[in-house]
């Protein structure tokens, strides 16, 4: 699938603070951002729109894989950051019009609070 950049649907900072506040207060953990882990959240969710714009076959997956990864290793957070980027992988591709539910039996919803269709977090 050809991605259009004028109709991708991006996850804001504001969105990714609100899903890491409800994961650290439903699983635990530090709030917060680590030294320099705000800049680095920002650099994380300009990433995949540098890979659009710099590698034309770029898939909604790619984009998505590019924000988890992201948001997996920069380690912006003080706690829950493996949480975080599942779930902004998540509602990327939900947001994009792509259901993505996970094949691997060990990784379930339930481990990233139940995402519903939208994107929204059911506790």
């Amino acid at each position: 699938m050809i991605v259009d950049p004028l109709v991708v649907c991006w996850p804001s900072k504001a969105e990714i603070l609100y899903f890491h506040d409800l994961t650290i207060q439903r699983h635990g953990g530090l709030p917060g951002f680590q030294e320099g882990g705000e800049a680095r959240l920002e650099s994380t969710l300009i990433r995949p729109r540098n890979l659009l714009l710099y590698k034309d076959d770029a898939t909604f997956p790619d984009l998505a894989a590019t924000l988890i990864y992201g948001v997996a290793k920069n380690y912006c957070f003080n706690d829950g950051n493996k949480r975080v980027s599942a779930i902004a992988g998540g509602i990327f591709l939900e947001a994009n019009g792509i259901v993505w539910r996970p094949h691997c039996p060990a990784l379930t919803l339930r481990h990233v609070n139940h995402l519903d269709v939208i994107g929204n977090m059911v506790l």
